[in-house]
C-alpha cells in the first residue's frame, strides 16, 4: 500500500475521530444540563429577542444547532412554542453553533493530551453522574483537538498534489458544485460543526484557498438544515414549519452571499487575520447576518412558511392523537415492527417529558393543569395503540434479542403511562387544591421540591438515553441515581418534619400537599428507574 493511500486512510480516521469527539461533547452536555436547557428554552421563548439569545446559548453549549432546532420543534408540535419566537430561536441556534466553531478553531491543539488524560481519569474514577459526564465532555474536546491535529498533519502533503490541485480547480470554477458537495457531506455527517472545523484546517494548511473555503462553508450551512427537516417529516405541521423556516433562512443566505462572494473575500483578506481563522469568522458573519436580515421581519416570514406548509395550528393535538409509525403490514417483520413501536414510544416519552416538566410549574400557574390533562389523553392513546401493536407482532419469527427488545419497549410504555397517570390524577389535583386554598409552600420547602424535581427530570432523560443505547453502564448509573434520589427524598421529608416542629406557618398549612408531592415524586422516580431492569440481569438489578 502506497504512502498516499495510508495518508488518505489516516485522514478518514481523523475525520471519524472528529465526528465522534463532537458527538461526545454534545451527549455529555445533554446529560449534564439537558433538563435545564429545555427549561431555559421554555422560559425564554416568549418573544423573538429572548428566544434568539436562548437558541444561541443552547447551541453554543450543545455544539449542534440541529439538536436545538429539533428540540424546539418538539415544543412547537405541542403548542408550547409559537412560530415567530420559534423562528427567532432557530436563528439564534445557527449563531450559537458558529460561536462554538470559532472557539474550537483557535490553535490550542496542544491541549488535546491534557483534555484526554484528565477526562479519562475523571470518567473512570468518578461515581457521580455529573462528574462522569464532565469527564465525557473533556474526552470529547480532547478527541476534537486531536483530530484537527491529525488532519493538519496528513493534509500537508496535498499542497503539492496535482490531483488534489486539479479537483480544487474544478470546485473553484464551479461554485454551485462546491456548495452542493459541501451540503451533501454535511447532511451525511449530521454535524456542520465538524465540517466547518475540517474546512478551517484545510484552509489553514493551504490545501484549499480562502475563497473556496468560504464556498464550502456556505454549502455546510445549507446542508446543516436538512437533517432537522427530515427528522420532522412525520411530526405535526407546527414542527415542520420551524425546520422549513430554518431551511428558507439558509437558502436565502447562501444565494445572497454567493452573489457577494468576491467583495466579501476581499474585505476578509484586508483584516490581516490568518486564513483559517477567517473561515470561522465568515461562519459567524453569515449566521449573524441572517439574524439581522430576518429578525425584524419574522412575522412576514412566519406567514410565508405557514403558506408553504399549510395546515392548522389548532390541529397539533389531533396530529399527536394518531400513530405515526405503527404500520400493520410490518407485523410479520419483528425487527422492523419493534423499530416502529420504539419510535412511537419515543413520541410518547416526549409528551410525558412535557408533563413532567410542567408538573411543578402547575403549583404556580393553574393554566398548566389543563395542558397536563390534555397531554395525558395523548399518552393514554399512544400507550393503548403501542401495547396492541406489540401484541400483534408475529413471535414465530422473533430472535432472542427481539424478545428482549419487546420487553424493554413494553416496560417503557407501561411506565410512561403510569407516570402520566400520577402527574394527571395526583400532582395536577394537588396543584388545583393548593390554588383553591390560596396557600403557598415555605421557601425552604419550595427549594427542596425544585431540587427533587430537577433531579427527577434529569433521571427521566437518562432513562430515555438508556432506552435508545441499551448500555448496561447507563442502566447501572440510572439505578445509582434512583438511590441518590431516595436519599435526597428522605432528607427532604426529615427537613419538612423539622419545620413542622418549629411551627413554620407555611409548612403547617401545606403539610398534607407537600408530603403527597414527595410520595408522588418517589413513585414517578421508581417508574423512571424501572427502565434499567430489562437491560440488566434481573438478580444484578434487584440487588441494587
Amino acid at each position: 500500500m502506497g504512502q498516499g493511500s495510508l495518508i488518505i486512510i489516516e485522514l478518514f480516521g481523523a475525520v471519524a475521530i472528529l465526528l465522534w469527539g463532537v458527538r461526545m461533547v454534545r451527549t455529555g452536555i445533554e446529560r449534564l444540563f439537558g433538563a435545564d436547557l429545555r427549561r431555559i428554552m421554555a422560559r425564554m421563548a416568549g418573544n423573538r429577542f429572548s428566544a434568539l439569545l436562548a437558541g444561541a446559548g443552547m447551541a453554543a453549549c450543545l455544539q449542534s444547532s440541529t439538536a436545538v432546532i429539533v428540540m424546539a420543534s418538539g415544543f412547537a408540535a405541542r403548542g408550547a412554542l409559537l412560530l415567530v419566537p420559534g423562528l427567532a430561536l432557530v436563528l439564534g441556534a445557527d449563531i450559537g453553533t458558529s460561536i462554538a466553531a470559532q472557539l474550537l478553531s483557535y490553535d490550542v491543539k496542544f491541549l488535546s493530551p491534557i483534555f484526554l488524560a484528565i477526562g479519562l481519569i475523571v470518567f473512570l474514577s468518578a461515581s457521580s453522574k455529573t462528574v462522569r459526564n464532565t469527564g465525557r465532555v473533556l474526552i470529547g474536546l480532547g478527541f476534537v483537538l486531536l483530530a484537527l491535529k491529525l488532519i493538519a498533519m496528513n493534509t500537508a502533503i496535498f499542497r503539492s498534489s496535482e490531483a488534489v490541485g486539479g479537483m480544487m480547480g474544478v470546485f473553484e470554477n464551479d461554485t454551485l458544485l462546491a456548495i452542493a458537495v459541501a451540503m451533501v457531506i454535511t447532511w451525511l455527517a449530521h454535524s456542520s460543526l465538524a465540517i466547518v472545523l475540517l474546512v478551517v484546517t484545510l484552509v489553514s494548511s493551504s490545501v484549499i484557498p480562502l475563497e473556496l473555503g468560504i464556498v464550502f462553508i456556505l454549502g455546510a450551512n445549507l446542508g446543516a438544515a436538512i437533517p432537522a427537516v427530515i427528522m420532522t417529516l412525520n411530526e405535526p405541521v407546527a414542527a415542520q414549519r420551524l425546520t422549513l423556516g430554518n431551511l428558507v433562512f439558509r437558502l436565502i443566505g447562501v444565494l445572497v452571499f454567493s452573489a457577494l462572494l468576491a467583495p466579501i473575500t476581499r474585505l476578509l483578506l484586508d483584516t490581516g487575520i490568518q486564513h483559517g481563522q477567517l473561515v470561522a469568522v465568515f461562519h459567524i458573519l453569515f449566521n449573524t447576518a441572517l439574524a439581522v436580515m430576518f429578525l425584524p421581519v419574522l412575522p412576514l416570514v412566519a406567514k410565508i412558511v405557514t403558506y408553504l406548509k399549510a395546515g392548522s395550528d389548532t390541529d397539533a393535538e389531533n396530529d399527536e392523537m394518531r400513530c405515526l409509525y405503527l404500520s400493520p403490514q410490518d407485523s410479520n417483520n419483528p425487527g422492523k415492527a419493534l423499530s416502529n413501536v420504539a419510535r412511537e414510544t419515543l413520541r410518547m416519552a416526549n409528551v410525558v417529558y412535557s408533563m413532567l416538566d410542567q408538573s411543578l410549574r402547575a403549583f404556580d400557574d393553574c393554566t398548566e393543569i389543563d395542558r397536563i390533562q390534555k397531554a395525558d389523553d395523548i399518552v393514554e392513546f399512544l400507550h393503548r395503540e403501542a401495547t396492541l401493536y406489540i401484541a400483534n407482532i408475529k413471535r414465530d419469527h422473533m430472535s432472542e434479542d427481539d424478545m428482549h427488545r419487546s420487553v424493554e419497549v413494553f416496560t417503557l410504555t407501561m411506565n410512561l403511562e403510569h407516570i402520566g397517570d400520577i402527574i394527571d390524577s395526583n400532582l395536577a389535583e394537588l396543584a388545583r387544591n393548593l390554588h383553591k386554598s390560596k396557600m403557598s409552600f415555605s421557601q425552604e420547602g419550595r427549594d427542596e421540591l425544585l431540587q427533587l424535581h430537577r433531579m427527577m427530570v434529569n433521571n427521566f432523560q437518562l432513562s430515555i438515553d438508556l432506552f435508545m443505547s441499551r448500555d448496561e453502564d447507563v442502566a447501572l448509573q440510572l439505578l445509582a441515581e434512583k438511590k441518590a434520589f431516595r436519599d435526597l427524598l428522605f432528607n427532604a421529608t426529615e427537613n419538612h418534619i423539622d419545620r413542622l416542629r418549629k411551627g413554620v406557618t407555611e409548612s403547617l398549612e401545606t403539610s398534607r400537599i407537600h408530603l403527597d408531592i414527595l410520595r408522588d415524586f418517589r413513585r414517578i422516580n421508581s417508574h423512571i428507574a424501572a427502565t434499567a431492569y430489562p437491560i440488566l440481569n434481573q438478580d444484578q438489578a434487584l440487588s441494587r
